[in-house]
């Protein structure tokens, strides 16, 4: 297949995209609906703090995979696929992309075996010491997962490479095939009493058709990596991770920020409590992700306005991103308060398992807010800068105290308060104002 062909469908991108998000919303809906009908009140908590925990997935590649994509896409700028799917252009550019993707498949190759053990270890841990867990068939899924998670890990390199390079739509599409089947493996492992195993099954089939079919897909990238000119590299330690340890410690910070509200409840409040609040987090996840849909297919644009310099046309790109995502945002926002309050209205003995209608409203609302900072932040990232480190950090340390605080001495539903003041007060205004100092010519 010609990889050129997206170009000629620059829309295809933003199709599948929302096609992909469109499925996760729908496998979320199902999985929470199995997940009551399957597991008890218990295992529902060990379920949802499984995938907080998964999160850390996030953190492993150190932002790597973000700032790879922003350096290709730097360079794309100067590159395209011909008639044949072969890489011309620049030479200067393409010696440096094929630099780039060396450096990428030599430290996934490492970032794979540490996370699986770090993860594997820390996890074991968390729940070993949870009062309980003995009565619990916890560890061999956990390790499981933990195994197909950092496989997952070799995904983000060959992505990065077909998002850069403007196949958007090509990744999407196999990222949606791979997300379907195992989407269906998991209903079916909840549905026949597989109970927590689920949720290895589903990152199973994630990993393995998902790699399969993107480096099918990254083949003409991929050769790039054994004709490359060590003259013209990339710099990883002078160029390259300067803008890496920023984007890490952001993300970092940005995990407590999102997702440090499940595990603590897990702790502090007990499972019960955690799968209620985890209910609460996938949804704004969802809500979150799927109106963020077209950014996905936005954020090469931004990396190649940028490395021309045209400030202009990504202020442009940027206001009719956020109208866009604040639109579709609140519709989703709007219609997952509906249903949650006609199952607690009308199916009470099932609703309750949502926990309290406020705080998942609050949750939901939230995502409504970010669709701002989400396209602000890609706006200044993509120009490989990362201003975002200290207010990323100050809102962790307030989201993280006022969690603490509400789960050991009150009702953990308050977490959805203490991430809404935070979020409306101090993080996306700060974002905000990072952004107009960064969109000034320098």
């Amino acid at each position: 297949m010609k990889a050129i062909w997206i170009d000629r469908k620059p829309e295809a991108g933003t199709v599948y995209t929302f096609l992909n998000r469109s499925w996760s919303i729908v496998s979320t809906l199902v999985f929470i609906a199995l997940v009551i009908y399957a597991l008890s009140p218990e295992l529902q908590g060990y379920y949802y703090t499984f995938l907080s925990l998964l999160v850390l997935l996030q953190l492993a590649d150190m932002g790597f995979g973000s700032v790879l994509t922003q350096f290709c896409s730097h360079e794309w700028a100067h590159l395209r696929f011909d008639e044949n799917g072969a890489v011309v252009g620049s030479p200067e550019a393409k010696a440096r992309l094929a630099s780039l993707v060396d450096i990428g498949f030599r430290w996934y190759g490492v970032a794979v075996m540490v996370f699986f053990v770090a993860l594997g270890l820390g996890g074991d841990l968390f729940f070993a010491t949870q009062a309980g867990s003995e009565n619990i068939d916890w560890r061999l899924p956990w390790w499981l997962l933990a195994g197909f998670a950092a496989f997952c890990l070799l995904l983000v390199p060959v992505t990065s490479l077909l998002d850069a390079s403007h196949q958007v739509a090509l990744s999407q599409r196999n990222q949606l095939a791979a997300n379907v089947v195992a989407s269906f493996a998991g209903w079916a492992t909840l549905g026949l009493g597989g109970g927590l195993y689920a949720v290895p099954v589903v990152f199973a089939g994630r990993a393995v058709l998902g790699h399969a079919l993107n480096t099918l897909a990254a083949r003409p990238l991929l050769r790039l990596r054994h004709g490359r000119d060590r003259a013209s590299a990339i710099d990883w330690r002078r160029e390259f991770w300067p803008q890496q340890w920023r984007i890490f410690a952001s993300w970092t910070a940005g995990f407590l920020v999102f997702q440090s509200f499940t595990p603590i409840a897990f702790k502090l409040s007990g499972p019960v409590a955690a799968g209620q609040i985890g209910i609460m987090v996938q949804a704004f996840h969802a809500v979150n992700q799927l109106a963020s849909a077209r950014l996905t297919v936005d954020q090469p644009k931004m990396g190649a306005l940028a490395a021309k310099g045209d400030l202009g046309g990504l202020r442009a790109l940027v206001r009719l991103a956020i109208g866009r995502n604040i639109l579709v945002s609140a519709i989703l926002a709007a219609a997952a308060v509906a249903l949650v309050y006609g199952i607690q209205a009308f199916a009470p003995a099932i609703g309750w398992r949502f926990g309290s209608l406020p705080a998942f409203t609050l949750f939901v609302l939230a995502a409504v807010l970010y669709q701002v900072s989400n396209v602000e932040t890609a706006a200044v990232r993509f120009q490989k800068k990362e201003p975002f480190v200290t207010a990323v950090f100050v809102s962790a340390i307030l989201v993280v105290l006022g969690n603490l605080l509400v789960a050991a001495y009150g009702d953990a539903a308050w977490m959805a308060v203490v991430f809404t003041a935070v979020s409306l007060f101090v993080l996306v205004p700060w974002v905000h104002a990072i952004y107009r100092r960064h969109m000034v010519p320098g």
